[in-house]
């Protein structure tokens, strides 16, 4: 992903979130040592998008959304795979993430992919409030070692 694709990423956002994030969080994201993001297309037409950020042996990924008519094709699942094999390839240990306690389609996704709820942020989403399932996907086999 560069500045180039975020006008269609952010049509993206503002279409999958309630409290999207600005264009200048994509832009501090962008422009970070540390960070990872993906745009897919569909056609010529940004289709979706991962973006996520690297700490220490830890992928913390941040957001991840596809274009309301192209949802439930599998783009979600293969930006996701795409994620993971990256943060794998860098020799990470653990993948996190929050999403929405109510966000049913995206909580089956990430357990498909292996991912598994650990804890709950309480109050942690705004727009409306809501509390987030925060979920792991472990990637060696004790990610608490050095």
């Amino acid at each position: 992903m560069s500045s180039a694709h975020l006008e269609e990423v952010l049509e993206i956002e503002r279409e999958s979130f309630s409290n999207p994030w600005r264009r200048s969080d994509f832009e501090y994201a962008l422009g970070r040592s540390n960070g990872y993001a993906v745009v897919a297309y569909q056609s010529a037409l940004v289709a979706g998008y991962v973006i996520g950020f690297f700490v220490r042996t830890e992928f913390h990924l941040a957001s991840l959304a596809v274009r309301r008519g192209l949802r439930r094709r599998g783009l979600g699942a293969a930006l996701l795979s795409r994620a993971v094999e990256g943060a794998r390839e860098q020799g990470v240990k653990v993948v996190t993430l929050e999403v929405r306690m109510s966000n049913d389609p995206a909580i089956s996704l990430y357990e498909k992919a292996g991912f598994r709820r650990v804890a709950i942020r309480e109050g942690y989403y705004s727009h409306p409030s809501e509390d987030a399932l925060v979920m792991m996907k472990t990637l060696q086999d004790n990610p608490w070692t050095p």
